[in-house]
């Protein structure tokens, strides 16, 4: 049964209109910034720039547009099904014929997979087409910081790909949490608006706190996850927001699921 269910909510993701929105925004987020970096890092002085450099200066270095609405971008793919699911009693029926802690298990994984495979795959063919416009070969024009810098000076090509893994992980603990919230509440716009202001606002929250509990918040609060050139975050401090995002949205999911099974 549960095949056949990751089949249907496979196929509603690939043919939903909010998927393909959330695909063109993350591309458009590239394009933008590729047009800022191109004055900012002189770029139009450089030839050839290569497809590599085309696609690590639109989506990873200064991409600010995307550090901002990364988390909304998880929410118009499975959560937004999963409201629609809620509204027509679908998923009350599904839960019904599903033990909770089953159903909870396997809507975590959906939810991480679906979600996290459109941001890899919208960076995916940003890259493809960067690589396809410019076919010359990329050099080393820049400096990068951030916890997986390192990878940058070894290979320009994994680093890439360290990034589009990157942008899966970061969408897929953004869907679970986004579906955790699509199950809790009422308002539409309410559900879009809360991860945003999260992922957003939580260096105004972190600035609250005495700097010894701040040492210990910056590990759990979403802060600037997407962004991987930043100096603010170090890999542990990525993967550990990461995983508290997860933490948060498989409560919210168990919780929405057992108040619609009683």
């Amino acid at each position: 049964m549960f095949k056949s269910l990751f089949k249907h909510n496979f196929f509603r993701v690939i043919t939903g209109k909010t998927t393909y929105i959330a695909i063109f925004l993350i591309m458009l987020g590239g394009v933008v910034t590729f047009k800022r970096n191109s004055i900012l890092f002189n770029l139009d002085k450089i030839h050839p720039v290569g497809g590599l450099n085309r696609f690590i200066f639109s989506c990873i270095i200064d991409n600010s547009l995307m550090s901002v609405i990364a988390p909304l971008m998880a929410m118009l793919v499975y959560p937004t099904i999963i409201f629609e699911d809620i509204r027509t009693h679908y998923i009350r029926h599904l839960y019904i014929k599903i033990p909770c802690k089953s159903i909870t298990v396997f809507q975590v994984i959906q939810s991480f997979v679906l979600t996290g495979g459109v941001y890899a795959f919208a960076n995916m063919m940003m890259l493809l087409i960067c690589v396809a416009v410019d076919t010359n070969p990329s050099a080393m024009v820049t400096f990068v910081n951030g916890p997986f810098s390192s990878v940058y000076y070894v290979s320009m090509t994994l680093y890439s790909f360290v990034f589009i893994m990157h942008s899966f992980l970061v969408g897929g603990a953004f869907g679970i949490l986004g579906m955790g919230i699509a199950l809790n509440v009422r308002n539409k716009c309410m559900m879009w608006i809360l991860p945003v202001l999260l992922y957003y606002l939580g260096l105004d929250v972190l600035a609250l706190f005495p700097e010894k509990i701040q040492e210990i918040l910056i590990y759990i609060i979403p802060l600037l996850t997407y962004e991987i050139t930043t100096l603010d975050l170090s890999g542990l401090a990525n993967i550990s927001q990461l995983f508290f995002v997860i933490v948060a949205g498989i409560i919210l999911i168990y919780w929405g699921q057992y108040r619609r099974q009683e």
